[in-house]
């Protein structure tokens, strides 16, 4: 094959003195009115070439016009070849002005004759009109451009240039070699061959065009009389022209089947290149050696020839390729394929497609195999190799964690045989697990439904059936789910269990006893799930009543895990039971130990029991430690009025007038309000002046009116819509209750819903706005709305008043769920602010906490390993991440990936690379950690100079990934690589994704 020589274009340039001929000018009016006659003298000194005496002449003029101060910076530049910043400010400032080609070509000229070839060019374009530029600086000019136009490779207009420069004047040696390059790689060997005649003896070019004299002797197949001629030539010193003169005598012992001679002379080209050899010499030498039967030294040529890009790196790739696979080096052989595939002579990309997908297989990458294979039978639907593709493909299917790919194939092919019907049902049934796992619950359900279309596999239909149950009941839809777990083929004590919770979420507590039962007379399950069980057991009891199998089961759970729950629900047993010096010694044991959601609700039996005993001063000394000690409770408006009515039973009738006021002005709604009333006219009938009796049931009525009807009617049909997911039209729907009921007992709950529909419906400022506005007080939402405020404020990454959010949430300590709604929305919140210490501290708090969620634990502990990772502790990071690394969920996929990056920073590459493959294999279905993990394994590879594997992996990302961003930076990486530019680090590329 013909090499084009690089030595062309990188040669060094003579240098070219600036033109100083005449030129005439079109002056604009001087529009300052100076001395007409003394601006013509200097414009015709100017035209005379007199440039130091149109200078100094000019320097002495006071505010000269910008017509002189063109001709001052103009005659500065032709008079000593230096460069004007004023000029080029003239030529930004004054576009229109007639001197602008002028200037452009004599700044052109000057970055020219610097080689600051795109500052050249942006000027030039702007120079050279006949009108402006006499015939030699236009042919200069033209001569400019002509070269410029080489170093784009863009032949057709530089012979255009060239030959313009040519035919208004100018006659060199430098014009007469360009041409002949122009010629030459046009395709016009001929005449490229009259214009290196005419340099052949020149001292600057003469070399250079005896080597493209020889090149066309080579191409005649002249190949001895080049021998003859190059090794006249050659001398043993680095230069480009030297190595092309070797190199031409390699490739005429090579086409002559001299491979031993060819090889030394390659070898000597490669000494004396002056800078990188070229990928076409490398693989020359690299064939060349092969051939000799030296293949260790043939690998080192295409090795350094693959990882520049060009044909003939690829062309080395898939030599390389051929090579691996001989000595079992699959996945050397693999990267090679991978790079070589981007050839255009079909017989080669057919081969590589097909190999490296027979290679991704074989380590178990079903995934890129697919993408390979798929390529193959997309642009080789007739190839030699379809039938085995086909196979490949069937294969990699069934055994591909991506199960989208899986299902599009069978869905493609159609799913009609025994085979394929039992694959789709695996397949979806897999994706179906996936989602469940990371809490994807609508869609889990949607795919288990398509896998149970073919109940092959009778178990497998059974787990369908159980998962469904289980993600209706994550759904809060239990009466569905109880439907699906009744269809499990076996009764675990997973099932009886799943069915006791479900019948306990619906309060029908004695449908649910027998379920906990069966689950608890059976055996399985971990100790804190068979606990859970007993409890839940032990509080149907107490719902229906059986208050002493309800102690019973209570006090078994408290000898195996005692905890505050438990002792809180033994007070309430004893208390229904009547023993209420017991249930209080229990309540006490919960408001002395540590600080609980339960201590609000401790303290307010405790006072309960004083007051239903007629104890008013113990009574009111609990309800006043309650009131100061949580004022956020949900029992503080009850709290105010048992106030009240110890302290009217203790004749304190100032202070129980002002509980009662305290409750019709703070609670007016409350169910309780209307008995502040009659505790207030109790008040008056003992005398007691009531000032704002009647203000304050007027504002009662105010807010409980009676006919409520058309209100409620309209509220639910708001609300309706909300729950129909049609948020537009309920946020509209809301609005307008709102707007026409202000005063409604129902206004709490509907700016609830309007704040939840500008949140689902994307409108994130109004739904802040919404939420801030409702009391928290008033309303039983309290937890709800400050979870989503605290939701809102992180998606717009206002993790300061995210994190202020969360806090209030979690100090209110409401329910188990809403403290750990809180906890959680303050780690992630923290881990955004870069706190990652306080991370740890409140993932420990989660993993701690007695109520957590599905997963809770998993994703705690993911965070408290990234923040140890981020803290540079890279070794407890890696004990938080190998403990979640199973099952096969998006936790575990993202763990695994940090686990890869710890070894990576810890430069153990090989066990990195290992981790990723492995990561790859099982997480097809999580695209973005398999995108990364790709982009670390380029890393890995470049770390351990192994640049023609990174290069392979790069490639295999931008022709696969559909992440863009991802892309990007691949080809970023790949074109470092291909030109030896420095490489960023793996903490750059990581901070580009993460943002």
């Amino acid at each position: 094959m013909i090499i084009k020589k690089a030595l062309s274009l990188r040669h060094t340039f003579l240098s070219i003195l600036l033109s100083t001929s005449v030129l005439s000018f079109s002056f604009a009016q001087n529009s300052l009115g100076i001395n007409e006659d003394a601006l013509n003298k200097s414009r015709r000194l100017y035209e005379q070439g007199e440039y130091r005496v149109v200078v100094r002449m000019l320097s002495e003029v006071q505010n000269p016009s910008i017509d002189q101060q063109f001709l001052l910076e103009a005659g500065k530049m032709r008079q000593a070849g230096v460069h004007s910043t004023r000029l080029e400010s003239l030529v930004m400032d004054f576009p229109a002005h007639p001197l602008v080609p002028e200037a452009s070509f004599l700044l052109g000229s000057y970055y020219f004759s610097k080689k600051d070839w795109v500052q050249a060019s942006d000027y030039l374009q702007v120079a050279g009109d006949p009108q402006a530029l006499n015939p030699d600086d236009l042919s200069h000019d033209a001569f400019m451009k002509g070269y410029l136009y080489l170093q784009e490779e863009a032949y057709g207009k530089a012979k255009a240039s060239l030959d313009q420069s040519e035919n208004l004047g100018r006659s060199d040696a430098a014009l007469f070699y360009y041409q002949g390059l122009a010629s030459y790689y046009l395709g016009k060997k001929k005449e490229a061959g009259s214009y290196f005649e005419k340099t052949k003896s020149h001292a600057e070019y003469g070399s250079s065009s005896r080597c493209f004299l020889a090149q066309l002797l080579f191409e005649e197949g002249a190949y001895q009389q080049v021998i003859d001629i190059a090794q006249s030539e050659v001398v043993d010193e680095p230069s480009e022209t030297n190595a092309a003169f070797y190199q031409l005598v390699g490739e005429s012992y090579a086409r002559q089947d001299l491979a031993v001679k060819a090889s030394i002379y390659f070898e000597k080209a490669i000494d004396l290149s002056p800078g990188v050899p070229s990928p076409a010499l490398l693989y020359q030498a690299g064939v060349a050696r092969f051939k000799t039967g030296s293949k260790e030294k043939a690998i080192e040529y295409f090795l350094s020839s693959g990882i520049q890009k060009g044909a003939y790196a690829q062309l080395s790739a898939f030599q390389l390729g051929r090579i691996y696979v001989d000595q079992g080096e699959w996945e050397l052989a693999l990267a090679a394929y991978i790079e070589a595939a981007g050839l255009s002579d079909p017989e080669i990309r057919e081969e590589c497609l097909f190999q490296a997908g027979k290679l991704f297989a074989k380590q178990g990458n079903y995934t890129e195999a697919i993408n390979y294979f798929n390529d193959y039978r997309n642009e080789f639907e007739d190839g030699k190799w379809v039938n085995e593709v086909n196979d490949y493909l069937t294969e990699a299917y069934l055994r591909t964690s991506n199960y989208d790919l899986a299902i599009k194939h069978l869905r493609d092919v159609g799913v009609e045989r025994t085979a394929q019907k039992r694959m789709y049902q695996n397949v979806t049934f897999s994706k179906a697990q996936l989602l469940f796992n990371d809490g994807l619950y609508p869609e889990a359900i949607r795919w288990f439904d398509e896998s149970l279309l073919y109940p092959i596999e009778e178990n497998l239909a059974s787990a369908s059936h159980f998962f469904k149950g289980e993600s209706y009941f994550y759904l809060s839809d239990y009466e569905k789910a109880i439907s699906f777990y009744q269809n499990v083929l076996v009764k675990t004590f997973e099932v009886n269990y799943s069915i006791g919770y479900c019948y306990y979420n619906l309060f029908a507590y004695e449908k649910a006893k027998p379920f906990f039962e069966k689950a608890l007379a059976g055996t399985g399950s971990d100790e804190t799930l068979r606990l859970d069980a007993q409890r839940r057991l032990a509080d149907c009891h107490y719902a229906t009543k059986s208050y002493q199998e309800a102690l019973e089961q209570y006090e078994a759970i408290a000898r195996v895990r005692p905890s505050v729950a438990i002792t809180f629900q033994m007070g309430e047993v004893l208390y229904a039971l009547d023993r209420r010096e017991e249930a209080k010694g229990q309540f006490q044991k919960v408001v002395d130990g540590p600080e609980t959601s339960l201590l609000d609700d401790a303290l307010f039996n405790i006072a309960k029991m004083d007051f239903e005993s007629a104890n008013f001063q113990e009574s009111t000394a609990a309800y006043t430690k309650l009131i100061n000690r949580y004022p956020e409770s949900p029992l503080i408006d009850q709290s105010y009025l048992n106030r009240a009515i110890s302290r009217t039973n203790l004749k304190q009738w100032q202070d129980a007038k002002d509980d009662y006021t305290h409750v019709l002005e703070n609670y007016p709604t409350s169910p309780i309000a209307f008995d502040a009333i009659l505790g207030l006219q109790e008040l008056e009938q003992k005398g007691e002046e009531v000032d704002n009796l009647e203000r304050l049931i007027d504002q009662y009525k105010k807010a409980n009116p009676k006919n409520t009807s058309l209100e409620v009617v309209e509220f639910e049909s708001a609300k309706a819509q909300y729950f129909k997911q049609d948020y537009s039209s309920a946020s509209d729907a809301l609005e307008q209750f709102l707007k026409e009921y202000p005063n409604s007992s129902y206004q709490a709950e509907a700016s609830y819903y309007l704040g939840d529909a500008y949140y689902r419906g994307g409108l994130l400022e109004k739904a802040v706005k919404t939420f801030e506005q409702i009391p928290l007080t008033q309303n039983n939402k309290a937890g709800r709305i400050l979870f989503r405020l605290g939701d809102i404020y992180y998606q717009l990454a206002d993790f300061e008043q995210a994190i202020a959010t969360y806090q209030k949430l979690k100090s209110l300590e409401l329910t188990p769920k809403d403290t750990y709604n809180a906890q959680v929305g303050l780690l992630n919140s923290n881990y955004q602010m870069g706190q990652f210490q306080q991370c740890l501290t409140l993932a420990d708090e989660i993993l701690q906490s007695e109520w957590k969620p599905l997963n809770a634990q998993r994703n705690a502990r993911l965070m408290k390993g990234k923040s140890y990772y981020q803290l540079n502790r890279r070794k407890p990071a890696a004990t938080e991440f190998k403990a979640v690394v199973t099952p096969s969920d998006i936790v575990a996929a993202e763990a695994s990936y940090y686990l890869a990056r710890v070894k990576y920073d810890e430069g153990s590459f090989e066990a990195s690379l290992n981790d990723l493959f492995a990561l790859n294999a099982r997480f097809g279905s999580y695209v973005e950690w398999v995108d990364r993990s790709y982009l670390l394994i380029a890393d890995n590879y470049i770390e351990m100079d192994a640049l023609f594997q990174a290069k392979a992996t790069l490639r295999s990302i931008i022709l696969h990934s559909e992440n863009e961003e991802v892309k990007n930076l691949a080809t970023i990486r790949l074109n470092q690589i291909e030109s030896s530019e420095p490489l960023d680090t793996m903490e750059n590329t990581e901070n580009r994704i993460d943002k």
